[in-house]
C-alpha cells in the first residue's frame, strides 16, 4: 500500500484578490503583518474575507490582528478541549461572523424606492 501524502494547494496572490476582493496591496500588507501566511492556503482565503470584512467596519490593522489572533486562540483551545474530552457541549461553537457584523453592499441596499 503506497503512502498519501496530504498536498496543501498554495494559492497565489492574484487569486487570493480574485476570491476576496481586496487588493494586491492589501493582500501584501496583511501577509506582512502576519494576519496570514505566505504561501497562502484556503484557510488563508477565509482569513482575508474576515479582515475585509472587518476593516470595511473600520477597524484599524492593529486591532484587526489582535481580534483576529484572539480567535485563533479560541479556536485552537477549543480543539484542545476536544482533544482531552472536556464538555464542549456546554460551549456554543465560535460563530463565523455576528449578523450585525455583515456588511451589505452599496447596490443590494433597498432603499425602498422602485422608480424603475
Amino acid at each position: 500500500m503506497s503512502e498519501r501524502r496530504s498536498q496543501t494547494v498554495h494559492i497565489t496572490i492574484v487569486t487570493a484578490v480574485r476570491k476576496t476582493g481586496l487588493s494586491a496591496r492589501t493582500v501584501r500588507r496583511f501577509i506582512r503583518c502576519g494576519i496570514v501566511s505566505e504561501p497562502l492556503a484556503e484557510a488563508d482565503l477565509a482569513e482575508l474575507r474576515r479582515a475585509r470584512r472587518l476593516t470595511e467596519l473600520g477597524v484599524n490593522l492593529s486591532s484587526l490582528e489582535v481580534i483576529l489572533r484572539m480567535r485563533r486562540q479560541i479556536e485552537e483551545l477549543q480543539a484542545w478541549m476536544a482533544a482531552f474530552g472536556i464538555g464542549l457541549q456546554s460551549f456554543p461553537p465560535l460563530p463565523e461572523m455576528p449578523e450585525a457584523w455583515k456588511l451589505i453592499s452599496p447596490d443590494e441596499w433597498d432603499t425602498g424606492d422602485n422608480d424603475e
